[in-house]
């Protein structure tokens, strides 16, 4: 991979993430329907969670961080990594 091309990935993955957490927080997409792309675009599995999280409207960062401590999740950790189904149980309801 030449260095114009990693620099035209690493904008696209940018893009492809600012508008992921964009959709989320104006509620056009679910917490499911974020863990669905999880599958499908790779920029988009290794994401880390905290951020897609407190991208969710509603969602109070310190309760984000405490809920992810309770259930003994890095906050850090890539989406792909995360039980999908506990994390949208815990943090928003499936559409």
């Amino acid at each position: 991979m030449t260095r114009n091309e990693a620099l035209a990935w690493a904008a696209a993955a940018r893009l492809e993430r600012a508008e992921l957490l964009e959709e989320l927080g104006s509620g056009r997409l679910t917490l499911s329907g974020a863990f669905d792309r999880v599958h499908q675009d790779d920029h988009v599995a290794s994401m880390r969670v905290l951020p897609v999280l407190e991208a969710v409207p509603g969602a109070s960062k310190i309760a984000t961080r405490r809920a992810l401590a309770e259930m003994g999740v890095d906050e850090r950790a890539p989406l792909v990594e995360l039980d999908v189904a506990e994390m949208v149980e815990r943090f928003g309801s499936p559409v």
